[in-house]
């Protein structure tokens, strides 16, 4: 008599049972559970985003060995340059079979998707493309003084001329005290929005991750391997990485000079030629103004006005994902409270001079180039017609050489004919010899006829 199997092991055969009836059907919209890890990077901006992306990129098949896949779901726009590999995210309709293949097949267990927009467009971490993947959300946080600083330098320079997102007064590039303003606004709403999302997302099941953005807080000191290590990977596994740094701020008196040239030329006919050559041109020959970072130009007031008004993000952060322990060791930049000069403006009487005196050396530079141009563009007629003479040339020659050839055919058919004609007299005179070799008689008889009829008529 069989032993009776006890109740688990039974339910646990049972389950198994069903595991494989449940393998062939398919659930259309239901992705299945997998092992795969993926960490979302959101930034924030500027974090070294650009400077991860562009690592993740570049090292993407050293670092598939070591267990992590930057996929390129859709692939990066390099031409910008730009490294992030989420901007499928922000299309619609994209083809989320396509794209979860993509996430799948990618070959390692912890996947990085990374791309800035995501801290100011959370809802779309919650697409169901992602369904099944244990989901991780990676935000860096940089001292709010710092972070506002560089974002109001970055949109002073002349490519970020900001038209989207402030509103149609904004034309061009952004002032440095606007910029502060603006973005001390925009950091504190995104952020709160971006804190909203990441509770709720916490409750569904994301594990949210944040980091301090500081280098003596990094490991390594680098954002890079920080993010390696949040990963779960040993730093001494990761590959050589180059310590390539993206995005760099430029100083205040660049900024202070971008927005002024673009004030002077924008309501003039060179409106057009208002560009980073310009701004480089003018910003090269400026004497005065503070080249100092953005950062180290503001005064202490300004600062604490910043964190004040910033402070908000770290108690929630520090409440809510750290039991109270702060996230940053200082929440102000290193400038604080230092002795240092205060701002030194630009001259705007030595501006003006020097952007007529850049426009000038602009036009002619713009003069050389067109003349150089129509000097290439003289030189590539004069070969395109030598090229198109050479080529009528070997065109008549060929022709000619086609007529001979139909003059060398036509003798050669003309012989044929001939030498046709010959063989055919050959071939009658042979069967006039053969019939009188076979019938003599009758040759005699006519050569007799003929002879008579000769003497006859004699």
């Amino acid at each position: 008599m069989l032993a009776p199997k006890n109740v688990s092991t039974v339910a646990l055969q049972a389950f198994h049972s069903f595991s494989k009836v449940l393998k062939n059907f398919e659930f259309p919209g239901v992705h299945a559970v997998t092992s795969k890890t993926l960490f979302f990077h959101v930034g924030t901006v500027k974090t070294g985003s650009t400077s991860v992306q562009r690592v993740l990129w570049e090292n993407r098949d050293n670092l598939l060995a070591c267990g992590v896949a930057y996929p390129a779901v859709s692939e990066p726009r390099l031409d910008l340059p730009r490294f992030a590999n989420a901007d499928f995210l922000f299309q619609e309709d994209f083809d989320r079979a396509a794209a979860r293949d993509a996430l799948e097949s990618a070959g390692a267990e912890n996947l990085v998707i990374s791309e800035e927009a995501l801290w100011g467009k959370p809802h779309v971490m919650l697409d169901s493309v992602f369904e099944g993947f244990e989901k991780v959300i990676v935000t860096y946080v940089r001292n709010p003084a710092d972070l506002v600083a560089s974002w109001a330098a970055e949109n002073a320079e002349p490519y970020n001329a900001m038209t989207n997102g402030l509103g149609n007064e904004v034309d061009g590039p952004l002032q440095i005290d606007l910029g502060l303003e603006e973005f001390t606004k925009r950091y504190n709403a995104n952020f709160r929005k971006f804190l909203d999302s990441t509770d709720d997302m916490r409750r569904k099941g994301f594990r949210i991750v944040y980091r301090p953005f500081e280098k003596d807080q990094l490991v390594g000191g680098n954002v890079v391997l920080d993010l390696f290590d949040v990963i779960g990977m040993d730093p001494e596994q990761v590959p050589r990485l180059r310590n390539t740094w993206a995005n760099k701020s430029r100083s205040r008196k660049f900024c202070d000079v971008s927005t002024y040239v673009w004030e002077y030329v924008k309501d003039t006919p060179n409106r057009a030629r208002y560009s980073l050559r310009l701004v480089e041109n003018v910003y090269n020959q400026t004497e005065t103004g503070d080249d100092r970072a953005v950062i180290a130009t503001m005064d202490d007031a300004s600062i604490r006005k910043i964190v004040d008004d910033c402070a908000h993000i770290e108690e929630r952060i520090s409440r809510d994902y750290l039991e109270g322990r702060p996230l940053l060791q200082n929440p102000f930049p290193k400038v604080y409270s230092s002795d240092r000069e205060p701002y030194a403006p630009v001259s705007e009487r030595e501006l003006e001079a020097l952007c007529d005196k850049g426009l000038v050396e602009i036009l002619m530079k713009e003069v050389a180039e067109l003349k150089d141009l129509r000097r290439k563009m003289v030189a590539a007629f004069v070969e395109k017609e030598r090229v198109v003479s050479e080529r009528d040339h070997a065109i008549a020659e060929r022709d000619h050489a086609i007529a001979e050839r139909d003059h060398a055919i036509a003798e050669r058919d003309h012989a044929i004919a001939e030498r046709d004609h010959a063989i055919a007299e050959r071939v009658h005179a042979i069967a006039e010899r053969d019939h009188a070799i076979r019938y003599p008689w009758k040759y005699v008889s006519r050569a007799m006829s003929v002879r008579i009829g000769r003497k006859q008529s004699n």
